[in-house]
């Protein structure tokens, strides 16, 4: 039962946060942006480890970010 309840709430999660990313309101995303852009090199290397699905990791790629994405 209660992993029927974490999936089924996990699944809405994910719905959400995609929508959001691709209405351009994903603010976490938004925020690590900002931090790639203050403390990496233009067009640098980034390693995001616990990716989950890959969003942030997409939005940093989108920047120009050279991006690894492990989960």
């Amino acid at each position: 039962m209660a992993s029927s309840v974490f999936d089924e709430n996990a699944g809405k999660f994910a719905l959400a946060a995609d929508r959001r990313a691709d209405q351009g309101r994903y603010y976490r995303g938004d925020f690590f942006v900002a931090a790639a852009r203050s403390f990496v090199v233009e067009k640098g290397r980034i390693l995001d480890y616990g990716c989950g699905p890959g969003r942030i990791s997409a939005m940093l790629a989108r920047q120009g970010f050279s991006v690894l994405g492990l989960d």
